[in-house]
């Protein structure tokens, strides 16, 4: 790459700043991505083949839906006769009892490892409660400017603030019951919480102890200075690369068929226990852009389709209900309900790449906590 086409790049990534405060920390990120553009062109390599990859598992949680029975089933030889009615109404109390499905509470012996602890995105189901927006779910603080008191250098990291609370979501297991031993926000409480954070940023499964859920977790003034400092880099590592830049640039209208493809695929996302990251464009805004969850996809008539926001510039407590959505319209016209008109609508780059870490991770926990390993 010739140098003056490296500081044009530069100074592109700079502009897409505007959209949400940013800073040094993206400044540095953006310069640094660009100087680096054969480890990114390796980079959205990888992305493209995880987009493939998700596609495979998406037909892969198709098939098993088909494929698995819900209902326990025994691994002997049939009996016949009377210990055949024996073994029928043992089955039927078993199956009251017991459910097999993903981390269902049938036994391996009755309940097969494929059923119990899937290698598709049925393993999201154990979290689907969460993808609804509900303040439990949600990180205390907002996008907004004055969120990060302590903090205001991680002020508008709209990206990251998606991408940090989908993680926590999919990946945490809060368990209020059980306490450190080390006082709150000594350094030894503050390092054990900072690993906890730094686990699930890495798509990592992780315990969660002496909290009930992520919007008490986040409320506790050291864990929020914590989760800020995330959060900020972030958004730098998912918004600073060229694959941003080229949302960052589309704020033309979408054509019909692209809007029509979007809705099916994020509507398919959300079924399969998902609520992923979208990034919009203001219209004829290059450079305006916005990132955040969405937790449904409703039809409201005429072919219209509205994509409900979990905004993270609202506070925790407005971010369900589908308060704040993008209305898709047949011409490929987008208009929110609080932003205006919109552009250029994706999933997140670093969406489908996470998702199947996560899948893993999260099936890997299963498999042990099953007897399925």
């Amino acid at each position: 790459m010739k140098t003056h086409r490296k500081i044009y790049l530069s100074l592109a990534f700079v502009a897409v700043l505007w959209a949400c405060d940013q800073n040094g920390l993206a400044v540095g990120s953006a310069i640094k991505n660009v100087v680096t553009a054969p480890i990114s062109g390796l980079k959205a390599l990888g992305n493209a083949i995880s987009g493939n990859t998700y596609s495979s598992y998406s037909k892969e949680t198709d098939e098993l839906r088909a494929e698995v029975p819900n209902s326990c089933a025994d691994r002997q030889e049939p009996e016949q006769g009377i210990f055949a009615k024996i073994r029928d109404t043992m089955r039927g109390v078993r199956d009251q009892a017991c459910t097999c499905r993903p981390w269902g509470t049938c036994p391996p012996s009755n309940c097969d490892c494929k059923a119990l602890c899937p290698d598709s995105f049925d393993i999201f189901s154990i979290h689907q409660d969460r993808n609804k927006g509900d303040q439990d779910h949600e990180l205390a603080f907002s996008n907004t400017p004055g969120a990060f008191k302590n903090n205001p250098m991680t002020q508008g990291y709209c990206w990251g603030h998606a991408s940090i609370t989908a993680k926590f979501n999919r990946l945490g297991f809060f368990d209020p019951s059980k306490k450190l031993r080390a006082p709150q926000s000594s350094p030894e409480w503050r390092e054990f919480y900072k690993k906890v954070i730094d686990s699930i940023a890495s798509n990592e499964v992780t315990d969660i102890p002496g909290f009930e859920n992520l919007y008490e977790f986040s409320q506790h003034p050291t864990i929020q200075e914590l989760l800020a400092d995330r959060v900020a880099s972030a958004w730098a590592d998912k918004a600073m690369n060229v694959s941003s830049l080229g949302i960052a640039m589309d704020s033309g209208q979408m054509a019909p068929d692209a809007a029509s493809a979007l809705v099916k695929d994020l509507k398919k996302r959300v079924s399969l226990y998902q609520s992923p990251q979208i990034v919009f464009t203001m219209r004829d805004r290059k450079f305006a852009t916005h990132a955040t969850l969405i937790s449904e996809v409703q039809e409201v008539g005429q072919g219209v389709s509205r994509i409900c926001l979990r905004d993270n510039n609202d506070y925790a407590g407005s971010r369900g209900g589908c308060r704040n959505y993008l209305e898709v319209r047949p011409t490929g016209e987008i208009r929110s309900s609080r932003y205006g008109n919109i552009g250029g609508v994706a999933v997140a780059g670093n969406e489908n790449a996470d998702t199947i870490e996560q899948l893993k991770s999260l099936r890997s926990r299963c498999q042990k906590t099953k007897g399925c390993s």
